[in-house]
Order: structure tokens, then C-alpha cells, then sequence
């Protein structure tokens, strides 16, 4: 029995990491419906975070005795009628191949789906704060809702959908259902866009006949999306295209700015955006009936979003704003300066999340609790000693040491340290953590399980040692860094040096020849040069018939003499026809 409950906890640390190793780049893949349900209280509905036409969101909580509580978001997909098994089935491949082919920090990671018994189910990274959809229905949220915040809002959706739209060069994707419950907040009030199961168009989805621009709504089921968010041309001509993104886009931001979701001050003001969203100003007066979000400062801001909402739902398609210059004007106002509210409201959001931690600790307590009840149900045997005992520690692989033991070995451990030097030199290479008591297991044990079942004391030795382990790391990195600049600053050295060499031995070499030119001016004041390339001095040694013995044998296979210019072949016999020399040194080779 005590081997199936490791077998299933080590499966269950292994769906925990892979899980994990998703938050960080890798794909997701299918992941046990038991796990997901047990994470998730048995769809409890103290659990439910959310609700939308294609099923039912739960917060899950994945505790282990190892590990840090992970939080993660699970979507268990649902249909009311038979007819609508094969649209849900179509969403939730949509929605796989959207987020496993498209990665980027304002979509919403997926960690994993579940395919079994019957159940669909997706795995999502879990975002604190909830949707925005949540907040703008909230007055108090709302109104603490900053301008610095509402322009990052509306930045971070901007990019989302422009990346989607232009990330594949066969063609773009569209999301078809952008509006405030469909983006979450991070706790840093980063926007992350959720819900893809509309996404069209893939590219090697595309239907035959359609254009890689043109979306049209497949299944005789019309206009796909949220009313009030769609804009009149999609609903009439059922052709999806950019623009009707744009327009759904402009929405979502003209609620941001007022505060307020699908109000009839919004409905009021997309009758005539042209004239009624002219500034922030006009807006403020429409809305002044309304909910007070509006705060000194910032007005320009306020302009900009204002106008950024009225270029995006245009009544003229193609006067509509592209999405890349909309995430250009959302970017813009989103790179202001915090003032004192920002600050302020950043301050409240690191009470809120001090909260979330806190009950994340209640929640691991709790399964602490559960933990220890259930070891002492069944309890384990302590590899040093082979007792059974309950409380102690163990590795990923579950090989259990007792709080006795531990203490025992983590002291001796750290006395050998300070005597072995390739007992150190192991200890550095596993990051400073204790390695497993069995020797044939490569596993070591984790700073949670340590603290827990050391006495404070020596768990402060045991941290003091990582420390030391940190230190040496960072001081080997630097030694390196300072090594690799030393390097680097003696090739520079011998760089300089050898230009130096170089220019004095060409400084040499030109006075050498300055000299050598004087001498011959000196003792051949009869010198001549080829009037043609002015190869020279030639030194005709008191003979002034050239052609005496031009062309003659030199013998031994020497080949002949030759008294014609070495540089251009001029010859001629008489001494008279070769010109004076001009007293500079011209022998190169022969051009």
C-alpha cells in the first residue's frame, strides 16, 4: 500500500512539473482527468471563478508535502443541447491550436486539456486579479481603475491581437470574440487575452474559395461572436475581416475609459462616435449621469484613448484605424509617468496579493495537516536508522529520512565540508541542497521538506552553507569575468604594439631607401632612367653602346643578358635616349 501511495504521489509531482515547465515555454499535452478534478475540489463550487457559454472555470490548487501550492485555472467545457456537441468540439481544437502555436505574454498561456471519460477540460496559467469584465462591473473597482492602468489595459490587448494578425506571414488570425470577460489581469494589471475557442483563420485551416482575409461563419450559424461587440458590417455580410476585429477592439476600450460594460451611455455614444467621441471632454459631460470614474490629470491620456476608440468603431469600414496603428496609440498613452493615484493603487494591489498569499499558506497548512494525518496512518521506514517513523523528510523519489536522522546527517554533513575538498566540490555541483541518503538515487532534497524537519538551528547552518555555496558561484563568475576582460585587454596591448612595429619598420625602410637614392645621386651623377615608365637609376659602367652585348648567352643555361628596362621593356642603344635620371628610387616590378 505504502508503495502504490509513492507511486501515485511521485505521478502526481511529475504532472506538477510538467505543468510547470509549461509556464516557461514548453507545449502542453494531456494531463489525467483525476488530477485536474482533484486540484480543482471535485469541481467545487466554493472553486467556481467563472461561467461562459461553453462551460464552467475553477480555480486549482495542486498542494504536495514537496512543493510550493501551484494555482492554476482549468475551463471544463459543456453543451445543453446534443446539436452542439460538434461546435464544442470544434472550439476546443480551435482553442488548443490557437495557444500551442501562438505564444506571447499578453495571451494566456495553456498549460495542458484533458480529453477523457467524456470530459473536456483545458489547463490555463491562473491570473489573480480575474477578468476585467469583473472590475468594470464593480464600482468601487472600476472607479480605482487609474488612467495609467486603463492605457496599459488597452496596450497590452493592442498587442495581442496584432501579434495574432501578424505573426504568421501565410496568413493573419483573428480572435472574433474580443470584450472585457475575455481578458484576465495579472497582479501587475497586465492585460492577458483568454478564450480563443472563435479563433479563426489558421492558415492551413483555411477553406477552399475563401481568402486568407475574409472570414465567414461556418455551420449556417451566422455572425460568430458577443453582440454588442460586433460591428454592423460582419453581422450583415457575415465576412470577417480586420476591421471587424478593430471595431470590437474600439469597444472594449471605450468601456475602459468610461468604466462601464454594454451601458446605454456606450450604446448612445457608438450611434455617432465621429461626433460624440471627439475628446475626453465630450465623453466626460455625456457620462456625467453616470458612473464617476473620471479623475483630475491625465487628460491627455483620457484624449488619447477617447480617440483611439472613435478611429477604431467608425461607421465607414475603411476609415477604421489598423490594428497596428491602434497598438501604436495605445502604446503611446501607456508610456507616461505614475502619478500619486498610480502609486497608490499599486500600493493597494500589493495588499490585495499579501491577502492572496495568506490564504495560499491557509490552504497549504491545511494540507500540511492532512499530510501528517495521513503519514500517521501509515507511517514510513527511515532509511539510516530503519525505523518507522512518522515525521521526517524525503526526496522526489520518496526515500524517507526521520527528523532524528536528518539532524544527525545534515551536522555531519556539514563538518565534512569543511575537511573534504571533493566532498565540497560535490555539495557546490548540487547547488548547496543535501543529496539523497540513498546512494543509488541522484535526487537531493528540497529546501521545504529540509526546513521542516530540521531544528531551526541547524537549518540555519544548513542555509548558511547554500550561502557560502552562492558566494563561491558568483565569486568563480566573477573571477572569470575579470580573467576574460585581462584577456582581452593583453590582445588589445599586442594589437597596438604590433601597429607600432609595423609603422616604425615602414619609417625604416623609407629612410633606407632616401639614403641609398643619395649615395647613387653622389657616385653615378650620370645616371639615366627609362624615359617611358621612369624605371631607374640604369648604370651603364663607362659603356655607351647598349646593344653590345644585348640579347647574348650568359651560359651555364643562365638565359641572356638584357639591357632593356626591366619595368616597360623600353630599349634602345644609344645612351642619349634614355633620360636623365631624376634622383627617386623607381625599381619596382614590371607593371
Amino acid at each position: 500500500q505504502r508503495e502504490e501511495e509513492q507511486r501515485q504521489q511521485r505521478a502526481r509531482a511529475e504532472v506538477s512539473r510538467k505543468l510547470l515547465d509549461c509556464l516557461h515555454g514548453e507545449k502542453p499535452g494531456l494531463v489525467p482527468l483525476a488530477y485536474v478534478a482533484s486540484c480543482a475540489g471535485n469541481w467545487s463550487s466554493e472553486r467556481l471563478i467563472g461561467e461562459g457559454a461553453y462551460g464552467k472555470v475553477y480555480r486549482a490548487v495542486d498542494i504536495s508535502s514537496d512543493s510550493v501550492p501551484f494555482v492554476f485555472a482549468v475551463k471544463v467545457l459543456s453543451f445543453e443541447r446534443e446539436e452542439d456537441r460538434g461546435a464544442l468540439h470544434r472550439a476546443t481544437e480551435a482553442e488548443i491550436k490557437t495557444l500551442t502555436r501562438f505564444s506571447h505574454p499578453n495571451l494566456i498561456r495553456l498549460l495542458g486539456f484533458c480529453m477523457e471519460e467524456g470530459t473536456h477540460a483545458l489547463i490555463y496559467e491562473y491570473e489573480p486579479v480575474g477578468s476585467l469584465a469583473n472590475i468594470l462591473c464593480q464600482d468601487g473597482r472600476a472607479q480605482r481603475l487609474t488612467w495609467l492602468q486603463r492605457a496599459n489595459v488597452s496596450a497590452g490587448l493592442a498587442k495581442a491581437l496584432n501579434y495574432l494578425h501578424k505573426h504568421d506571414t501565410s496568413g493573419p488570425c483573428y480572435h472574433r470574440d474580443v470584450k472585457p470577460a475575455n481578458i484576465v489581469l495579472t497582479a501587475t494589471m497586465s492585460p492577458k487575452l483568454i478564450d480563443c475557442g472563435l479563433s479563426r483563420f489558421l492558415p492551413e485551416d483555411q477553406p477552399q474559395g475563401q481568402s486568407r482575409k475574409t472570414i465567414l461563419g461556418t455551420g449556417g450559424l451566422g455572425a460568430l461572436g458577443t453582440p454588442g461587440y460586433m460591428c454592423s458590417a460582419y453581422i450583415r455580410t457575415n465576412k470577417f475581416r480586420e476591421a471587424s476585429e478593430v471595431y470590437s477592439f474600439g469597444v472594449t476600450v471605450l468601456e475602459i475609459v468610461i468604466g462601464q460594460i454594454q451601458s446605454e451611455a456606450i450604446s448612445e455614444l457608438l450611434e455617432d462616435p465621429e461626433t460624440l467621441l471627439a475628446d475626453y471632454v465630450s465623453i466626460s459631460k455625456k457620462c456625467r449621469d453616470h458612473r464617476p470614474v473620471f479623475e483630475d490629470g491625465y487628460v491627455h491620456i483620457a484624449d488619447l484613448l477617447t480617440k483611439l476608440a472613435a478611429s477604431s468603431v467608425s461607421h465607414i469600414v475603411s476609415k477604421r484605424i489598423s490594428m497596428t496603428a491602434a497598438m501604436r496609440c495605445a502604446m503611446e498613452a501607456a508610456s507616461q509617468a505614475p502619478t500619486a493615484n498610480e502609486i497608490q493603487a499599486m500600493r493597494d494591489e500589493v495588499e490585495r496579493l499579501a491577502d492572496e498569499i495568506k490564504e495560499l499558506r491557509a490552504l497549504s497548512e491545511e494540507a500540511e495537516g492532512r499530510r501528517l494525518a495521513a503519514q500517521q496512518a501509515a507511517q514510513r521506514r527511515c532509511l539510516v536508522c530503519y525505523e518507522e517513523q512518522v515525521e521526517g523528510m524525503a526526496c522526489a523519489m520518496g526515500h524517507f529520512m526521520c527528523k532524528e536522522c536528518a539532524a544527525g546527517q545534515t551536522r555531519g554533513l556539514l563538518e565534512r565540508l569543511q575537511l573534504d575538498e571533493s566532498l565540497l566540490e560535490e555539495h557546490r555541483s548540487h547547488g548547496g541542497h543535501m543529496k539523497c541518503v540513498d546512494p543509488a538515487c541522484r535526487e537531493t532534497y528540497d529546501d521545504s521538506s529540509v526546513a521542516r524537519a530540521l531544528p531551526s538551528e541547524i537549518f540555519a547552518l544548513y542555509r548558511a552553507s547554500q550561502d557560502t555555496v552562492i558566494e563561491h558561484r558568483m565569486w568563480m563568475d566573477l573571477q572569470a569575468q575579470f580573467q576574460e576582460q585581462v584577456t582581452h585587454m593583453q590582445r588589445q596591448f599586442e594589437l597596438q604594439e604590433g601597429r607600432r612595429s609595423s609603422q616604425a619598420s615602414a619609417e625604416m625602410a623609407a629612410r633606407e631607401e632616401t639614403a641609398t637614392a643619395e649615395f647613387l645621386r653622389r657616385q653615378y651623377p650620370n645616371a639615366r632612367m627609362c624615359p617611358r615608365c621612369r624605371h631607374g637609376p640604369v648604370i651603364n659602367e663607362n659603356c655607351y653602346d647598349l646593344q653590345a652585348h644585348h640579347g647574348e648567352e650568359r651560359g651555364a643555361g643562365r638565359g641572356r643578358i638584357s639591357n632593356a628596362c626591366p619595368g616597360c621593356d623600353f630599349f634602345s642603344r644609344e645612351w642619349s635616349d634614355w633620360a636623365p635620371w631624376d634622383g627617386v628610387m623607381h625599381t619596382g616590378p614590371r607593371g
